[in-house]
C-alpha cells in the first residue's frame, strides 16, 4: 500500500511524502483522516498556483480511493510559518525512499 501512495503523490508531482498527525504518532481513531506532508516537484512549482492546488486535490481524491479515509495533504512549502513550525517538531513518518521527511 505505501508503495501505492508514493507512486500516486509521485505522478501527480509531489516528493518526499511522509505521515504525520494522529496516525504518525499512533493515536488515531476510526474516524480519523490521514495527514500527509508533500514537498511539490520543482518542475512543478513553475505553472501556476491554481495548478498546483488541482494536482493536490487530484492527490487527495485518488488517495482516499485507494485508502477508503478522508486525507488531508500538507504541502510545506504553502504553509505559514507557525504551522510549519509545528510540523517541524511533531512526529512524521517518512514514506518510499524519503529518509528526510524535511
Amino acid at each position: 500500500m505505501e508503495r501505492q501512495i508514493v507512486t500516486l503523490i509521485e505522478k501527480l508531482g509531489g516528493t518526499k511524502p511522509a505521515l504525520c498527525g494522529s496516525v504518525a504518532s499512533g493515536t488515531e481513531t476510526d474516524a480519523s483522516d490521514i495527514d500527509l506532508l508533500i514537498n511539490i516537484q520543482t518542475e512543478v512549482q513553475s505553472v501556476t498556483k491554481e495548478h498546483q492546488m488541482i494536482r493536490v486535490a487530484d492527490m487527495v481524491s485518488g488517495l482516499e480511493a485507494l485508502l477508503g479515509r478522508r486525507v488531508d495533504i500538507h504541502v510545506r512549502s504553502w504553509l505559514p510559518a507557525r504551522q510549519a513550525r509545528e510540523f517541524a517538531k511533531a512526529k512524521r513518518v517518512p514514506l518510499g525512499n524519503n529518509a528526510d521527511p524535511n
